[in-house]
């Protein structure tokens, strides 16, 4: 008896007032500590099975924004504090204190003393990560929060406004700003005037200056590109808990906690489907020649090739040759001019240069586009075709309209989606219902909570067909 009562007095002691807000959100994010551990140990079901708390953390379930929802028909109650605590507002009538909280979240029992759902996982808190976990409860109750006012949604963008990637950054800049005033001239979205930030970004050191600046001013980046997409950029986003709607994954998979939406697959898994595509169309004839650059796209596809039975030999002697820089063009006529009549592959890096190739060239040029090329049925490609023949643009800046066109199509949506009651969580949750979206020049795009890839990879496209549509 003695000890059920000290173990209910441990149970229902209060927790630190002095609770951390900052540490609290990566706990309810991430399910990690301040050094990036795991903050706990949680038990899945009646089964006893364990985990640490970073597989599941509390925002798996109960959504960035704390308001949860539905999943697979199970109900995910909100855990707003404002929600949590207010007597009434629940199924039963008692409002959570800090010190009950801490106690369901330990043991599964709720304000009124009842047993929670046992799909609710138990974690082995502190007192004091009790305390950190309320203090984030209350701070994610504040109203809107960076980028949003009463009449004016901020959203930002990094771009290479300069240096050797200009041509593409201002492209894409154009191509943002004319969206959005389009947004604007009809009315905005929800009552709300929609504001674009450009920053220049012509280096990573620059990116992640910008973004610095940036990140309590907006409510997501849109459509970074070139430094401002890299991982330690992307890294730094996911530090602030700044959304991001960014063109290529530089992983296969991310974290359903964090707030970075890719529109296309991952570079390395459009490499391995690229390879696997080449090799079987040479039919066991395969012998790959690389262009330097060090480019790791060009690593993953030379070792998948290899893999599958390719040889890698000089350029001369090559049946497959890969281009991965700023104008593979250039490269394919010196290649030609040389003597070289490979199968040409070119990388997702850009299309510079390749509709001035003869025809006899262009039937052994293939293009690994991440994005491919405009489809002329649907409506949204028509529109994209007919902006870039108005304002003259180039095969570089077309691709970056193209990938910049994407980023505004799904920002549109996430907003749409999101309602008046807008702030970074919602956006999060508006972006993860997202389904069949499509934008005229990827697969139709698809979200999910844990699930931040929206187009599948798609083998690499002939650029006569490229061409032909463009």
């Amino acid at each position: 008896m003695r000890r059920a009562a000290a173990l209910l007095f441990v149970l229902s002691a209060p927790v630190s007032p002095a609770g951390d807000a900052v540490r609290g959100r990566l706990l309810y994010e991430r399910g990690l500590d301040e050094d990036g551990r795991a903050s706990a140990t949680l038990v899945l079901g009646a089964g006893g099975q364990t985990a640490p708390s970073d597989r599941f953390p509390c925002a798996s379930c109960h959504g960035m924004s704390g308001r949860g929802g539905t999943e697979a028909g199970q109900a995910l109650p909100p855990v707003r504090w404002e929600v949590l605590s207010r007597p009434g507002s629940r199924a039963r009538h008692a409002g959570y204190t800090p010190a009950t909280l801490l106690r369901a979240v330990r043991t599964g029992i709720d304000a009124d003393g009842e047993a929670l759902s046992p799909v609710m996982p138990r974690y082995d808190l502190t007192r004091a990560q009790g305390a950190d976990l309320v203090a984030w409860l209350e701070q994610m109750s504040a109203a809107a929060g960076p980028g949003v006012s009463g009449d004016t949604v901020t959203v930002g963008t990094l771009l290479p406004l300069s240096g050797p990637h200009a041509e593409q950054g201002r492209a894409a800049a154009a191509l943002l700003r004319e969206v959005t005033e389009g947004w604007n001239a009809s009315g905005g979205v929800y009552g709300r005037r929609v504001r674009l930030e450009v920053r220049d970004a012509p280096t990573v050191a620059a990116a992640r200056e910008a973004l610095a600046e940036l990140s309590d001013e907006v409510l997501c980046l849109v459509g970074p590109a070139g430094p401002g997409a890299e991982p330690d950029v992307l890294a730094d986003a996911v530090a602030r808990g700044l959304p991001v709607l960014a063109p290529a994954s530089p992983a296969p998979s991310t974290s359903v906690a964090e707030p970075v939406f890719y529109f296309l697959p991952p570079l390395d898994e459009v490499a391995r489907v690229a390879a696997d595509t080449t090799v079987r169309r040479l039919e066991g004839a395969c012998r790959i020649s690389v262009a330097p650059g060090g480019d790791p796209w060009l690593d993953v596809l030379v070792a998948r090739a290899v893999a599958r039975g390719c040889r890698e030999v000089p350029a001369g002697e090559a049946t497959l040759a890969v281009l991965s820089g700023p104008d593979p063009g250039a490269a394919i006529l010196r290649g030609e001019a040389a003597g070289e009549h490979p199968l040409w592959l070119v990388g997702p890096g850009g299309l510079h240069g390749l509709e001035a190739l003869p025809a006899t060239v262009v039937d052994r040029v293939v293009v690994a586009l991440a994005v491919g090329p405009p489809d002329p049925d649907r409506p949204e490609a028509r529109a994209l075709a007919e902006r870039a023949a108005r304002v003259g643009s180039g095969p570089a800046a077309r691709s970056a309209e193209a990938r910049a066109w994407v980023a505004t199509r799904l920002l549109g949506e996430g907003l749409a989606r999101a309602g008046r009651d807008l702030d970074r969580p919602a956006l999060v949750r508006a972006l993860e219902d997202v389904r069949a979206l499509q934008t005229g020049v990827t697969p139709a795009l698809a979200f999910a909570r844990g699930q931040h890839v929206g187009a599948r990879t798609e083998e690499p496209t002939r650029l006569a067909d490229v061409l032909q549509t463009r």
